[in-house]
């Protein structure tokens, strides 16, 4: 097939993109490319609302908490699947236990581990039994791990196939082609608002310079996510008299690097402090990114309640190799240091090589660190996260969810973390289980800001930079900056296409 296509029709939206999915079957997959289609395709009990963090019911009429770890939702009447299957308590009940079930080793059934059981009274009601009170559980019932499948038509210990999916939310998957597009109708049936489109071509592209060049050719309406800064540069400087806008929106995205404690320097919490202490977020941000991101003091990124900037507090944001020189002498760490780094050169975008080969000369500065840098596709990559091969490497968070507990749990948890770091604090494991079992807010936000704190002092996970969502779309697309927000929702049905 070639790499350009054209518009079927003036209203529907050609979405060009180098994020390929995975697959569509909400047990299998935890990645925001395939969870961008699983949210326009499935129902859910709660979404949430564009331009708002907190989750609101959706295929519910209302959710609530009943008890300390009890959340009880009441359907909507009348629901149906795309095929026109009635969709009842018993399908969320199957869903979700279906994840739990199959426990792929690239699924999301992590984020559902707090739940202990699940009761259907009736065909309206589905109530969880959580094993402890667990703050973020109406957010989980808005992430992929919680899209609705019919019982009758899905296996209960086997993956759907993506040619096989049954759809109930705004759209319904009119046509799949492995690496290159899935097609997307308009789901009659649904129970939320009429899309604002007559449907959504996903068009992936194997690099952005290819993609920019399909934008500019009139080929595709909408390119999204991964353009680099040069390029949003050049749309952005041609846009006011040209075809084309570029669209922002509020980013929570993280990058940053993870140490690993087991493996020299890592070891050493003074080589984790100098290594804070000489990086340069900010001109990390400026120079490779050239401002489309924003530089990073803290793993809580800006714009989620709790953030503290502890990184900053503490290190400072400027370098200061003398200070670096101390931590090192005083444990006994004689200069330079030797350090090996591993990043994976494109899955985290083609700006890595460019970024790491800055942070190496920000840590060799004053022959600090001696820096041995390797760079490594994935899957190896991930393997040698896994298996305790890399000393300091590269990584990447997008939210399941805006909730600060989805970034302080999920790295320094010595239970909840997906990073093999081999951190432990028993401080932030307490106030981990305070912040999710707490019903006041105030004690939350204070047990995340404890946490950031604790965090930065260790200096196992370094913050880097927090994105901000950018997109290159045509003139004649509207409705575009109504979904790009901190939460990672592209609301197709909000996005419209004029002739």
């Amino acid at each position: 097939m070639s790499t350009t296509t054209v518009a079927a029709t003036a209203e529907t939206l050609i979405h060009g993109t180098t994020d390929r999915p995975v697959a569509f079957d909400p047990a299998r997959v935890y990645d925001i490319a395939s969870w961008n289609v699983i949210y326009n395709v499935y129902p859910f009990l709660m979404r949430i609302p564009a331009g708002e963090t907190r989750p609101e019911p959706a295929a519910a009429k209302s959710c609530a908490w009943t008890g300390k770890t009890v959340y009880r939702c009441k359907l909507r009447e009348g629901l149906t699947f795309a095929d026109g299957t009635p969709l009842t308590a018993e399908d969320v009940a199957f869903s979700l236990n279906r994840v739990r079930r199959i426990d792929h080793s690239a699924g999301p059934a992590g984020l559902l581990a707090s739940l202990d059981r699940i009761a259907t009274p009736d065909a309206h009601t589905v109530t969880f039994h959580l094993k402890r009170h667990n703050a973020t559980w109406p957010y989980v019932l808005a992430t992929g791990a919680a899209a609705i499948v019919p019982e009758e038509i899905y296996p209960g210990d086997a993956i759907q196939p993506n040619d096989a999916i049954v759809a109930g939310g705004p759209y319904r998957i009119a046509g799949y082609s492995r690496e290159v597009q899935v097609r997307l109708e308009p789901n009659p049936r649904y129970h939320g608002p009429t899309p604002e489109n007559d449907g959504v071509r996903l068009q992936y592209f194997r690099n952005s310079r290819t993609l920019a060049r399909v934008l500019r050719q009139g080929d595709v309406d909408l390119a999204y996510p991964n353009l680099p800064p040069e390029q949003i540069r050049r749309f952005r400087e041609r846009a006011p008299d040209g075809p084309f806008k570029v669209v922002s929106g509020e980013g929570t995205a993280i990058r940053f690097v993870a140490f690993n404690t087991r493996l020299a320097p890592g070891q050493h919490r003074a080589a984790r402090q100098a290594a804070a202490i000489l990086l340069d977020q900010a001109a990390i941000a400026e120079q490779v990114y050239d401002g489309t991101v924003r530089p990073l003091y803290s793993m809580v990124p800006r714009g989620v309640a709790g953030h503290v900037p502890a990184f900053a507090e503490i290190y400072g944001k400027a370098p200061d190799p003398a200070a670096a020189r101390e931590r090192l002498i005083d444990a006994g760490l004689q200069p330079p240091v030797p350090l090996t780094v591993w990043y994976t050169p494109s899955h985290y975008g083609e700006k890595s090589y460019a970024e790491f080969g800055l942070i190496e000369k920000q840590l060799e500065r004053n022959d600090l660190f001696q820096v041995e840098l390797h760079a490594v596709e994935r899957p190896e990559y991930v393997s040698g996260t896994r298996n305790d091969k890399y000393p300091l490497y590269q990584q990447g968070w997008f939210p399941d969810f805006v909730d600060a507990d989805n970034y302080v749990a999920s790295f320094y948890g010595s239970k909840t973390s997906y990073l093999k770091t081999h951190y432990r604090n028993a401080t932030i494991d307490r106030l981990i289980r305070k912040e999710r079992q707490s019903t006041d807010r105030a004690a939350r936000l204070d047990a995340f800001r404890r946490i950031q704190r604790i965090g930065a002092r260790d200096a196992v996970f370094l913050p880097l930079w927090q994105g901000r969502q950018i997109a290159v779309a045509r003139d004649s697309v509207t409705g575009l900056g109504e979904t790009l927000g901190a939460a990672y929702r592209l609301r197709y049905w909000k996005v419209s296409i004029t002739p």
